[in-house]
This record gives C-alpha cells, structure tokens and sequence, in this order.
C-alpha cells in the first residue's frame, strides 16, 4: 500500500494516539492514566481501546522522556530567541533541534493554543509541559518562557521611554515589525510543506483566512463554525 501498514493504536494520558510498535520499542507504560480515565471512562482506557488504523511510516514522531530539567532550558531559549514572535522559534526548538514532538503533533498543539483564550504560544507551552511532565512541566515550561522576556522587555521599556521621540528609532520599530510578520509567514509556509495539507485542509485555512483576515467577522464565532465542520469533513474524508 505504498509505505502503508495496518497497525494498533492505543490512546494514552497525553490525550494523543499513539501507533502501539513505537510504544512498545521505548518500553512505554500503557497500563492506565487518570487523566484519559477521569473523562471518558473505560472505554478510552490506555492500552485497552485499540483499533486499527493505516500509518505512515514517514512520520517521524518520536515517543521518548522530556526531563524538567529539558523543558526549562529548551522553553528558556525559546523565550530568548523569540524576537518577533515565538512561534517560529518555538517549532524550530521543539521540532527540528530537540525533536520532542513531530511535525504534525506540534501543529496540533499549536492549532488548539490558537483557539483557546490567550497567547497561542503560552497555551502550548502549557500543553507540552503537562504531556511530559504534568503541573511541575506547565510551571518550568511558563516560567522558562516569560523568564528572560520580562528582564528584557522591561529593559527596553525603560530606554524606549527616554528615546521613544527620536525618528530613528520610530522607523526601527517600523521595520522590526515588518521582520517579525515575515518570520511569522516564513514559519507557516516551512510547516505546510512539510505537512502536505489535503485540499480539505487548505480550503479550511482559506475559509478562515477569508473570515477573519479579510471579512474580520469574530474569531469566536469563526471557531464555532468551522471546527464542527472540519471534524465531520475530516471524518467523511477518511471513511472515504
């Protein structure tokens, strides 16, 4: 089937599925998990609700322990580097250089950080801290991100203030801006070549593209429209 294979898939306390062979190659535990048990029962009880599933092999997730120690070093240099946005610096930290989530699972988080309230990249950080390393990884995760901002920003609030009239430095904010949505751009075309969307995803993105960039109907609004729709598309799709 072209690089296809059948194979089980278990569900497991991240709330993310997770193809059984590559549990089974890191030894994975996948005996229970509160968190999976505590809402939806024991149906989706890890390492017991397992269904068979086409899988790709060139995904290259990876299923593997991040340490404490890991998250807040890695999530501190993303708080560093990110001049003019963090995500971009984000997935070139978790995905390409540590290789902590796939290419696929960190658009995932970063797609569920976008639509809930307040900063997408925050909200991830969240999400990647409680899947490693539960509340002790959400708090090293937000910490190391905010960490080195704050001193910085804060130290550039003071000299913006004093220099904040100069024409210099008016044009320089101009032009960091305009950096800052190319890098933006540059990150999402980098992760949509790599992710190949299906037309479904790209006539998805168009539409909320067009609701909201050029229509600027409300994003919550937009969300409750077109996330219904994509599930059911998505699942039509792959009964197909």
């Amino acid at each position: 089937m072209g690089g296809m294979q059948m194979a089980s898939w278990v569900v497991i306390a991240d709330g993310y599925n997770r193809p059984r062979h590559r549990l089974d190659r890191f030894r994975a535990n996948v005996s229970g998990h509160d968190p999976i048990l505590g809402k939806f029962g024991f149906l989706l009880k890890a390492g017991r609700f397992a269904f068979s599933m086409p899988i790709d092999q060139s995904d290259e997730a990876i299923a593997r322990t991040v340490s404490k120690s890991e998250l807040f070093l890695g999530f501190l240099k993303i708080g560093l580097l990110g001049f003019g946005g963090i995500a971009p610096w984000a997935r070139h930290v978790i995905v390409e250089e540590r290789r902590w989530l796939s290419e696929k699972e960190f658009a995932s988080i970063l797609g569920v950080g976008q639509i809930l309230p307040g900063p997408n990249t925050m909200n991830a950080a969240v999400l990647i801290g409680d899947r490693f390393q539960g509340v002790v990884g959400v708090v090293l995760c937000l910490f190391g991100q905010m960490a080195l901002p704050l001193v910085i920003v804060t130290t550039l609030g003071v000299i913006y203030e004093r220099f904040a009239a100069i024409p210099e430095v008016q044009a320089g904010l101009i032009g960091a801006a305009a950096g800052a949505a190319g890098l933006v751009l540059g990150t999402a075309i980098k992760m949509a070549h790599k992710l190949k969307p299906t037309p479904l995803a790209l006539a998805i993105s168009l539409l909320a593209f067009c609701a909201v960039g050029l229509l600027e109907w409300p994003l919550p609004l937009v969300v409750a429209v077109l996330v219904p729709l994509t599930i059911a598309a998505a699942a039509i799709e792959g009964r197909a």
